[in-house]
């Protein structure tokens, strides 16, 4: 009898687990304009949040932005561009410029036609995921803000 208790409680671990690992977490937003020549879709995933300490900077939080170009011209990203968040105990603040000119890291970017692009976004804010209450992206290139949804789905 211990034996089958042990062993159903290691298998709800593990089912557990593997559900865990399955969900889906992101906000979301669809941007366009009539003549669809801008068209793109933005998320932030907090399931890729992590806090850093390397030696001789300050320490920060990252997530990940991914962009995807479903537009008909080449999607242009600036440093004026920020990403807003919202924590539900009203602490409010954004992402900050690297000093990175390409990679992952970098503020500004382009994505060609039915491309993407993934963005590390560095914060200087040490936070839980599960405090958000509402994200934001400010276009400082048009000065407009859109908010993204949450979305939360099982990956099959």
């Amino acid at each position: 009898m211990r034996k089958l208790v042990v062993t159903a409680m290691i298998l709800l671990a593990a089912g557990t687990a593997v559900f865990a690992q399955t969900k889906t977490k992101v906000y979301l937003e669809v941007i366009s304009n009539d003549s669809k020549t801008i068209n793109y879709t933005l998320g932030v995933y907090p399931n890729t949040y992590s806090y850093t300490q390397p030696e001789g900077i300050e320490p920060y939080s990252s997530l990940t932005l991914r962009v995807v170009n479903s537009g008909s011209e080449t999607l242009r990203w600036t440093e004026h561009n920020k990403i807003f968040i919202l924590l539900k105990d009203g602490t409010l603040f954004c992402n900050y410029l690297t000093a990175a000119t390409d990679g992952a890291k970098a503020c500004s970017f382009t994505i060609d036609k039915d491309g993407s692009h993934d963005q590390t976004l560095c914060f200087s804010t040490k936070f839980d995921t599960s405090n958000i209450d509402k994200i934001w992206l400010y276009d400082g290139t048009r000065d407009q803000t859109f908010s993204l949804l949450y979305y939360e789905s099982d990956s099959k």
